[in-house]
């Protein structure tokens, strides 16, 4: 496995490289018949969505409830 370790805040942080965790994605989605291509980029954009959605349900009900 391919790491990059650096220094942040004082605190020793190691960090696997995105080649080397698209790969593992690429393993998960053939474990699992997956069609669709797993990516650090697409796992990204797929949290960032959820996070909006919850964000904007949330304004909504709170708005229902007032």
């Amino acid at each position: 496995m391919m790491y990059r370790e650096f220094e942040l805040d004082g605190k020793h942080i190691t960090v696997k490289l995105l080649n080397e965790m698209n790969a593992y994605l690429k393993q998960v989605a053939t474990t699992c018949n997956l069609k669709n291509r797993l990516s650090t980029y697409c796992i990204s954009h797929t949290f960032i969505t959820s996070v909006k959605l919850a964000n904007m349900l949330g304004n909504i009900l709170n708005l229902i409830r007032n």
